[in-house]
């Protein structure tokens, strides 16, 4: 029988809602599943929070900016974009949240993103970087010539 469990979990916030509601949330959520419990009434669970912690957003004012990369990466790749929705944080939040500026991430394939192994597939840095000069060329109002 064990002395003690650790619960670790990734959470992450919608649009809308601050840290602080969350956590009342989760501890409420914890206190209530502990009251009816034997041990746990008497000996309640401890809740700490570590690592980084930010307010979530959607990105916006970026409509006309998504197409034109839509556009760079079918041209490049000869594919339809896929749009990915994540919990994950990036510097693009920043910009967002704080600038009122619009501000995605595209990117190559990575693999095990963040393990000592993490690796990316060099034949999809050279499609990003092609991409994203179409892009900034279109951005620019440079014709296909000109890029």
């Amino acid at each position: 029988m064990p002395a003690s469990a650790a619960l670790n979990v990734r959470v992450g916030l919608m649009p809308g809602f601050t840290q602080e509601e969350v956590r009342r949330e989760i501890e409420d959520a914890v206190r209530n599943a502990s009251r009816d419990d034997p041990y746990l009434s008497n000996n309640p669970p401890a809740i700490e929070y570590f690592g980084h912690m930010s307010a979530g957003y959607f990105v916006k004012h970026a409509e006309v900016q998504e197409d034109i990369l839509r556009r760079a990466h079918a041209k490049v790749t000869g594919t339809t974009m896929r749009e990915v929705v994540t919990s994950a944080s990036s510097d693009a939040r920043y910009f967002n949240l704080y600038q009122d500026t619009w501000g995605v991430n595209y990117g190559p394939t990575v693999e095990k993103a963040h393990g000592f192994d993490e690796r990316v597939d060099l034949e999809s840095v050279k499609r990003v970087t092609k991409t994203m000069a179409l892009f900034l060329a279109e951005w620019c109002g440079l014709s296909d010539d000109q890029a």
